[in-house]
């Protein structure tokens, strides 16, 4: 990370791995009572629906915590996304914390029935906590500049328009998606402590 922090990122989609990588997340935080911050982004891409249409679905779930990033691949053709991604999402002493996040959580909800319990905002944090209005339009990288003076580079262009559907994601998209989830971890704990 631009701040010199060791990252451990796992990347996975079979519901053996999403649940040990959530369990032991759950046990780390529940160990660390003053810690129970989650960063939580998600990434999209334009998929071929059922009935002919393309339109946008959640296809990566990145959340950061203080074990490290998972990134969880979704199946946006079956629909049907791991029970133990369900109930992390509804523990009651977990703060999701994202950029935006509104809008990820009502996307998720949509594409999948799934329903975030505890979600902070943290553009809106930001925004009323610092008395800077201006914040509330900022990105997660633009966020994390202001709010933990971090040195970071915009998305790259070339990230962005890469698909996230592919089998296998390029070494750019995983450094990609772990500081975006990182920053908001960050961002989120900085905002919330103080």
């Amino acid at each position: 990370m631009s701040d010199s922090t060791k990252v451990v990122t796992e990347i996975v989609c079979e519901h053996g791995a999403v649940h040990l990588c959530l369990y032991l997340i759950t046990q780390k935080i529940r160990d660390e009572k003053d810690n129970m911050v989650v960063g939580f982004d998600r990434e999209c891409s334009l998929v071929d629906t059922e009935d002919g249409r393309v339109e946008p679905r959640v296809v990566l779930i990145k959340l950061f915590s203080c074990v490290g990033c998972v990134l969880t691949r979704l199946n946006h053709k079956s629909g049907h996304v791991c029970p133990s991604l369900l109930n992390f999402f509804m523990m009651k002493d977990i703060v999701f914390v994202g950029v935006h996040v509104n809008e990820d959580v009502r996307m998720l909800k949509e594409n999948y029935g799934v329903v975030v319990r505890n979600v902070v905002e943290l553009s809106e944090l930001a925004a009323y906590g610092l008395q800077k209005p201006r914040l509330f339009a900022y990105g997660a990288r633009d966020l994390a500049r202001d709010v933990l003076k971090l040195g970071l580079e915009q998305r790259p262009q070339k990230v962005a328009w890469m698909s996230w559907t592919e089998e296998f994601l390029t070494a750019e998209q995983i450094e990609c998606v772990t500081i975006e989830a990182y920053v908001a971890y960050k961002t989120g704990k900085k905002l919330l402590s103080s």
